[in-house]
């Protein structure tokens, strides 16, 4: 009978708990528990209990391992121990489609809506947004447990694996103690690549969403504020939780600025009647809720990027302040301009003036900074007086693609560097076509400008543009119709502390493309 149980499908399995009891029906799941997916454990050498590369097993065949022999099985280990827990807790549970558990397995941390065959209420935690719920095959076994969210198309942001539940069982549902492992394990990876480093770099990426194992946060560290953007509702209730933990793992800050991102918020199932989203809130260390408007943190502070000083606008600037994914990109350029001697340099859409800093640093005597945001030129003009570099630098307040228009006539070709860093022209996939026009239309005029035998930085952080694997083709295409030949030189991504889940691709987000440009105005050539 206990087997018959498991072979059932969701629904059937669905039914079978709620008739039979959240006891009754979960130790009926657990019979199995300890064995993964076919193909995890089953095909294992007989020496050492490994699978070879290609996941074929050597020796003997093995027979399917029971729970006594699953406990040298990390996997069979993993499922047992969320499979205890959630009858324990009497846990609720969202049942995948079948062929879908595979995903998880390999690591993929959202669950989409798409993915879900069944949602079985237990009798011991709700079910609802915010919920913690244990994510099991279409048999009913137990592979993961996350946050749940009836309304969202991250159905399930997964927070831990049966793999995690082998090494770290304490943790397995508990939400608060995981949110603080995973704080803490993501500042460890920041010091190994020396961050942050007092008088050098003090702004860094610290929870990267899902790369980080916390889908829905992102934060930056600058000097002794942490800044935090929340897209998502189990987050948002649990923001005091959070930002604790954040002063927990990060000795040298003195406060967190929660920054909810209102329309995604909205879109997950919070509104302004049922929660206060639309308001930045303080957290300092000792404190317990919010402690109402961000009046703690200033408007300005002053942070370094590799040696560089930047003055950057906590409250009003745009994302969490200042662009850290972009530090490894504006070191690439300073080098270059120092490399190659390159004098003149266009730095488009700049905000806070990166780009133009790197070249000025560099050895560039002219450059110009544009952009159509009248405080981020303000900004980027005290940057370059901070670090001494007024005299070379100066900034435009301008809409890029008109500015761009105009430059053809008086300006082509006269640009040993230009850098083209848009905001995100495509929200969404469905975006995609509409916004690959603008980036067609945008690098080809900015490679008009750019001198025979230049260099152009063209980026993108639509993640759609980035993971369709088009965007050098299209400025390559972009440069053709502009009668300039472009060669990738490299192709690069966000800072190192950035970090990214190999099995979610949707994680990556920004492409920065460097090209050679050939040919010139009227006919000219590099030498």
């Amino acid at each position: 009978m206990l087997r018959a149980n498991i072979s059932c499908s969701g629904r059937r399995l669905a039914l079978a708990l709620r008739r039979g009891g959240w006891r009754s029906g979960a130790s009926s799941i657990a019979s199995a528990a300890a064995s993964p997916p076919s193909g995890q454990v089953d095909r294992r050498q007989a020496r050492g209990g490994q699978p070879d590369r290609r996941g074929r097993s050597g020796g003997t065949a093995p027979s399917i391992i029971d729970e006594t022999q699953a406990k040298g099985s990390g996997d069979g280990l993993g499922v047992s121990v969320l499979t205890e827990t959630g009858n324990r807790l009497r846990a609720p549970r969202v049942l995948l489609q079948k062929g879908k558990a595979r995903l998880f397995w390999d690591g993929n941390p959202v669950v989409y809506g798409g993915a879900v065959s069944t949602t079985v209420p237990g009798d011991g935690l709700p079910l609802g947004i915010g919920s913690p719920v244990l994510v099991a095959d279409h048999t009913g076994r137990p592979i993961a447990w996350g946050m749940f969210n009836p309304t969202s198309m991250y159905r399930v942001r997964l927070l831990g694996s049966a793999r995690d539940a082998a090494t770290f069982p304490h943790l397995c549902l508990d939400v608060d103690a995981t949110i603080a492992w995973r704080i803490r394990q993501s500042a460890e990876v920041r010091a190994r690549l020396g961050l942050p480093r007092a008088g050098v770099t003090t702004c860094y990426r610290l929870i990267n969403s899902e790369g980080d194992g916390l889908s829905g946060i992102v934060a930056d560290v600058f000097a002794n504020v942490i800044v935090v953007q929340c897209t998502a509702a189990w987050a948002h209730s649990r923001r005091s939780a959070i930002c604790h933990a954040f002063l927990d793992a990060v000795p040298h800050a003195d406060v967190v600025l929660w920054r909810p991102q209102l329309e995604l918020l909205q879109k997950e199932g919070l509104n302004d009647d049922q929660d206060a989203i639309s308001t930045d809130s303080t957290f300092t260390r000792g404190s317990g809720d919010a402690a109402g408007a961000a009046t703690a943190v200033p408007d300005r502070l002053v942070v370094f990027e590799e040696g560089v000083k930047y003055n950057i606008s906590l409250l009003g600037g745009q994302k969490t302040g200042f662009y850290c994914d972009q530090r490894d990109n504006r070191g690439r350029v300073r080098q270059l301009v120092s490399a190659s001697g390159a004098r003149s340099v266009l730095d488009l859409c700049c905000y806070s003036g990166g780009f133009a800093l790197a070249a000025a640093l560099g050895g560039a005597s002219t450059v110009v900074g544009v952009d159509s945001s009248a405080a981020a030129v303000e900004l980027a003009t005290s940057n370059a007086a901070l670090n001494g570099c007024a005299d070379a630098c100066s900034f435009v307040r301008a809409d890029v693609m008109e500015y761009l228009q105009a430059a053809q006539a008086t300006h082509a070709g006269k640009y040993d560097v230009v850098v083209l860093d848009p905001p995100k022209l495509a929200p969404n996939k469905h975006a995609l076509a509409k916004a690959a026009g603008r980036y067609r239309r945008l690098n080809s005029l900015a490679a008009a400008l750019v001198a025979p035998g230049g260099v152009l930085l063209s980026c993108t952080c639509s993640g759609a543009m980035a993971q369709s694997g088009e965007f050098p083709a299209l400025v390559a295409s972009a440069s053709a119709a502009a009668g300039r030949h472009a060669v990738l030189l490299g192709r690069f991504g966000p800072a190192l502390c950035h970090v990214t889940t190999p099995s979610y691709g949707e994680g990556n987000y920004l492409e920065a493309c460097l090209f050679g440009i050939h040919g010139g105005p009227h006919g000219a050539s590099s030498s």
